[in-house]
């Protein structure tokens, strides 16, 4: 049986990461302070106006502020108390990517149906999310199902979303497998792909899933010890795999951010 032990980076490793940290750290003080409004004019302005009041903008922050979290906790973890679990970083790591996808998703197309579109998609996920919740404590949703999709369709035939765009809010269910490659393909520097397999993997560690723990994403040495039959492993994480994650994860932040600013802003005529 493995066991896990916590692990030491090298120093090249080091290196990279607190690059890396540096980063988060700006992103963390970011994240503390009040984000302004869109500005009037902005692209982003009129999404939220049709989105309402389920705003894109909001969202948007939302999966940021929670992707910053993630990171800020990796990097307290690391660079503050020098701990480096062999599982713990991924799912850290899991959530930051999932987020910041998430905000790149909503963010990145040049069609603002399409941006409408994905925002309703996110919100039904939600909904369906927070009824299935709901039932298993005996409350009563906010809204019904039926409720929910007329409201959410209702919004996007007002703001003329084809019918098809229309029926795919509620039809085509939006999980972080799609979003994450939607997201890689859209960020500059990044293949969908890539993301991808970076999500597979941290999601892998995380539920213990034995691909992902056999993989090299985990450092495995022999221990003696181990019954007849057996083989002892002690697993750590490994550096490569920790620093690839963090790069990935920090190219998807980079472009949420750009493209939260630039769609934030008035247009300059």
């Amino acid at each position: 049986m493995p066991a896990d032990t916590e692990g030491q980076l090298g120093e090249e490793a080091k290196r990279r990461l607190l690059n890396l940290f540096a980063a988060v750290e700006q992103w963390r003080r970011r994240t503390q302070l009040m984000t302004p409004p869109p500005e009037a004019g902005s692209s982003l302005r009129k999404d939220d106006d049709i989105t309402h009041p389920y705003q894109l903008s909001h969202a948007v922050a939302g999966a940021m502020v929670s992707a910053i979290d993630h990171l800020d906790a990796l990097r307290a973890l690391v660079q503050d108390a020098h701990i480096v679990h062999a599982r713990a970083p991924f799912t850290l790591l899991r959530a930051a990517l999932e987020n910041s996808a998430t905000a790149v998703w909503l963010l990145a197309p040049p069609n603002r149906n399409e941006r409408v579109s994905r925002r309703l998609r996110l919100q039904w996920a939600d909904a369906c999310d927070a009824e299935r919740a709901a039932a298993l404590t005996g409350a009563e949703g906010r809204l019904s199902r039926a409720d929910w999709k007329d409201k959410l369709e209702g919004i996007g035939r007002t703001a003329g979303l084809s019918e098809d765009q229309v029926r795919g809010v509620t039809k085509y269910r939006a999980t972080f497998g799609s979003i994450v490659e939607t997201a890689g393909d859209e960020t500059r520097g990044l293949k969908g792909q890539d993301a991808l397999f970076c999500w597979m993997l941290a999601s892998g560690i995380a539920h213990a899933r034995l691909w992902a723990v056999l993989s090299s994403v985990l450092d495995r040495a022999e221990v003696p010890g181990a019954a007849d039959g057996h083989v002892g492993m002690m697993l750590s994480a490994s550096d490569k795999a920790v620093v690839l994650l963090c790069a990935v994860t920090a190219q998807m932040v980079t472009e949420g951010w750009r493209l939260f600013d630039e769609r934030r802003q008035a247009y300059v005529l």
